[in-house]
C-alpha cells in the first residue's frame, strides 16, 4: 500500500467527506453519519430524536444499535414507521438478545395489512464469538425463521468499500452492551498540482488510474495506459500522481463501566481516531454513582480519549442533575484532555432557541475550529 502523504494528511483545509450529527448533551443517544455522495447513512443509536430525520432515515442502510435500554431505542417504531412502503433492506446490528428484543417490539403492532409491504429487517446479534443472523420479512408479519444462521465473528460487523464498523463489548451492568468504532477506508486522489506540472490533460483515464490502483491490480514495467493518444507506463503515472489521504476515525462509546479490559480491545483496534463521541454521565464528584449504574464520569472519558490519542472529546449523554450547569464536564475533562467539547445548545436573546435542531451537535457553536469539524446535517 502508498504511504500516507504527509502533507496532505495534515492539511488544516481538508474537508470531511460525510456529515454527521450527535443527539444533544443531556437526551436520549444517537449519532447519525451520513455519506451524502453514496446515498447511504449509518445510524448508531435510536434516542428521540431521530423522530422527524424521514429523509435521512430513508437511505439509511445500518442501525448499530449499542444496548436495549429505552433511552437507546425509543426511536426504534418510528424508523419502521419511516420505511413502510421501502422496498429495502435494513440491517440491524447489536448485542446478545437483540433479536428477541426487537421481534418482541414488532409483535405488539397487527401487521395483517403489510402483505404488499417489501420492507426486510437483517438483524445480527454477537456475542460469545458467534454472529446469528434473522430476516425479517414485513409481508410476513415480521415472524422469525425457522432456521436462523450463525457463524464465527471475528472482524468488522460492518465492511463497505467506503468503510468499516467494528463493535467492542463493554460494561453496562445486566445489559449487554456495545461500542462502536468507525473507520472510513483511506482515500486515493490525484495530485492536480502534479498534473498541471506534467503538462498532462487530465481525462476518463484519471477514474481508470484510480479505479486500477483501488482494486489492487499489480503495476508491471509493461502496464501501459492511454492518455490522449499516447501510452503510458502506469507504474510510473500512479507514482506520480496518485496520493493517499487517510480515512477519518470515529469512536462512539455510551454507557459502560471504565475498564482497562474493552479499552485495550480498542485500542488494537483504533490509533489516534479524529473523534471520541463519549457518554459522561457523570461529574467526577459521583464517581461512586457512577460506578453503581455503571456509567462513565467526565474524567474517566477523558483518560479513554487520552489512551486512544484521540485528536477530540466530544462529551454527551450528560445527566440532567446537572443542569443548567453541564459544561461542569467539559471543564473537567480538560484538566486531563485539553481538546475536550460538547455538543452546544444554542440561545437566542437569552433564552433558548425553539428551533427543534438546537439539541444536535452544531459545529458554527462549537469551540472546536471550523476545518476540525465535519458539517451538521440539515
Amino acid at each position: 500500500m502508498r504511504p500516507v502523504d504527509k502533507e496532505l494528511q495534515n492539511d488544516p483545509t481538508r474537508k470531511w467527506t460525510f456529515k454527521w450529527q450527535v443527539s444533544g448533551p443531556s437526551q436520549d443517544p444517537f449519532m447519525l453519519i451520513d455519506f451524502e455522495n453514496d446515498g447511504t447513512a449509518i445510524l448508531f443509536d435510536c434516542g428521540i430524536r431521530v423522530w422527524g430525520k424521514v429523509r435521512t432515515i430513508l437511505k439509511t442502510d445500518h442501525l448499530c444499535i449499542s444496548h436495549a435500554h429505552i433511552d437507546h431505542l425509543i426511536g426504534f417504531d418510528h424508523i419502521i414507521r419511516s420505511l413502510l412502503g421501502e422496498n429495502k433492506v435494513l440491517n440491524i446490528y447489536g448485542p446478545k438478545g437483540i433479536i428477541h428484543k426487537l421481534h418482541s417490539k414488532l409483535a405488539g403492532y397487527d401487521w395483517d395489512k403489510s402483505a404488499e409491504q417489501e420492507l426486510i429487517l437483517s438483524i445480527n446479534e454477537y456475542h460469545d464469538g458467534l454472529h446469528f443472523n434473522e430476516r425479517l420479512a414485513c409481508n410476513q408479519q415480521f415472524a422469525r425463521p425457522e432456521c436462523p444462521t450463525a457463524e464465527c465473528w471475528d472482524g468488522p460487523i460492518i465492511n463497505e468499500n467506503r468503510y468499516a464498523v467494528h463493535a467492542v463489548p463493554v460494561s453496562h451492568g445486566g445489559s449487554p452492551c456495545f461500542a462502536y468504532v468507525i473507520i472510513e477506508k483511506d482515500i486515493a486522489r490525484i495530485d492536480k498540482n502534479r498534473l498541471e506540472n506534467l503538462n498532462i490533460e487530465p481525462g476518463p483515464w484519471v477514474g481508470e488510474l484510480l479505479k486500477q490502483y483501488l482494486d489492487g491490480q499489480v503495476s508491471t514495467s509493461k502496464d501501459q495506459i492511454r492518455i490522449g493518444n499516447e501510452w503510458v507506463n502506469r507504474k510510473d503515472l500512479s507514482n506520480d500522481l496518485i496520493r493517499i489521504q487517510r480515512g477519518r476515525k470515529i469512536v462512539y462509546i455510551t454507557d459502560t463501566l471504565y475498564s482497562t479490559d474493552w479499552i485495550s480491545k480498542m485500542q488494537r483496534i483504533v490509533e489516534q481516531p479524529d473523534i471520541v463521541v463519549c457518554e459522561s454521565t457523570f461529574l467526577n464528584e459521583d464517581a461512586d454513582l457512577a460506578k453503581i449504574y455503571h456509567h462513565l464520569t467526565s474524567v474517566q472519558a477523558a483518560k479513554i480519549a487520552k489512551k486512544l490519542q484521540a485528536k477530540k472529546l466530544l462529551l454527551f449523554h450528560i445527566s440532567s442533575r446537572y443542569h443548567p450547569n453541564l459544561f461542569q464536564a467539559v471543564q473537567e475533562a480538560r484538566t486531563i484532555f485539553a481538546q475536550t467539547d460538547m455538543v452546544q445548545t444554542s440561545r437566542k436573546n437569552g433564552r433558548r432557541n425553539n428551533d427543534r435542531k438546537r439539541h444536535t451537535y452544531d459545529s458554527a457553536n462549537s469551540r472546536v475550529s471550523e476545518n476540525e469539524q465535519p458539517e451538521v446535517l440539515s
